[in-house]
């Protein structure tokens, strides 16, 4: 055996050590994960309606789906963000930067393990898979210094009656699936039943906007108040609270700007007010460091 390779062989066992090596593999085995069954194609014309057995948002709301993900109607924007879990904050920069057909063209992607028990975040991988081999994706994440809004409690301590700490012995979680709440209009504000990320439910009453979740971070509750917000700036969680949480929040939307619609007022909170009254939050602008991602080259996905 010559010396150079004995000194490649003492370098690798150095490497290792502490278990570097297995981290490494671990990570290029979840790298490399992928369907084995893919179809990638256009939405027809007329075909927009948004449909997914998988939730696309950057939560953990999931219902297992035998291995099988389909979804329809979405711009491919929507799949990267799946991929690579990014939240309503990062998303503001990168649809920015995204080449505008990301934005706008529809497709539908069918596709299927065979390990029936995948998990969502295994999904997530093998989207990633998807999204490289057919349209040769190459994104990344670096730190940026961005105005933002910062989430902070009005009163110390103290929350709004519409957000709570998560109770484990008494909430039950149910599944959700597709992009919405399984959760029925009954005339006052209500929780989604899926736990684990951000869904709409129907509002109490016509023109308001509803959202919420439970059993998510405070981290998750100012992204996604801040992507109902339509306010352009990431909203980062100042409050100083950790644990669990559950919220619902809703606010009248402005009145259309267009010429041809009757613009009439909404009855309802605005957004500012409905921060306070229903979360007991209020916003400071600021600066801060957060995570950015930014597609460096994407062409538009190869069909089958």
């Amino acid at each position: 055996m010559n010396k150079q390779l004995i000194a490649v062989m003492l370098a690798v066992i150095l490497i290792c050590t502490g278990g570097v090596c297995a981290q490494q593999a671990k990570r290029s085995s979840d790298a490399r994960l992928a369907f084995d069954v893919v179809s990638v194609k256009p939405n027809k014309a007329g075909e927009d309606k948004l449909d997914s057995n998988v939730p696309l948002g950057a939560g953990d709301v999931f219902t297992p789906t035998h291995g099988v993900f389909r979804a329809t109607g979405f711009p491919l924007i929507y799949y990267i963000q799946f991929a690579y879990r990014i939240t309503p904050d990062q998303q503001i920069f990168l649809r920015a930067e995204a080449p505008k057909w990301v934005l706008t063209e529809r497709y539908a992607i069918e596709a299927k393990t065979l390990n029936e028990n995948a998990t969502k975040d295994e999904l997530r991988l093998m989207m990633r898979t998807v999204l490289a081999e057919r349209s040769h994706l190459l994104i990344r994440e670096q730190d940026r210094q961005v105005p933002v809004y910062q989430v902070e409690l009005i009163k110390p301590g103290r929350t709004g009656p519409y957000l709570r700490p998560h109770d484990e012995s008494t909430e039950s979680c149910t599944g959700a699936t597709g992009i919405g709440s399984e959760t029925p209009s009954t005339g006052t504000l209500s929780f989604p039943k899926g736990c684990g990320g951000f869904l709409w439910v129907p509002p109490t009453s016509a023109g308001l906007r509803s959202g919420g979740a439970r059993k998510v971070s405070m981290q998750l509750v100012a992204s996604s108040i801040g992507s109902m917000s339509g306010l352009g700036r990431p909203f980062v969680d100042k409050t100083g609270i950790d644990g669990e949480f559950d919220f619902s929040f809703e606010f009248a939307a402005e009145p259309s700007n267009s010429i041809t619609q009757e613009n009439v007022p909404i009855e309802g909170p605005s957004f500012s007010q409905a921060i306070k009254d229903e979360l007991g939050l209020k916003l400071e602008k600021g600066i801060s460091s957060i995570p950015v991602w930014h597609i460096d080259d994407i062409g538009r996905p190869s069909e089958n």
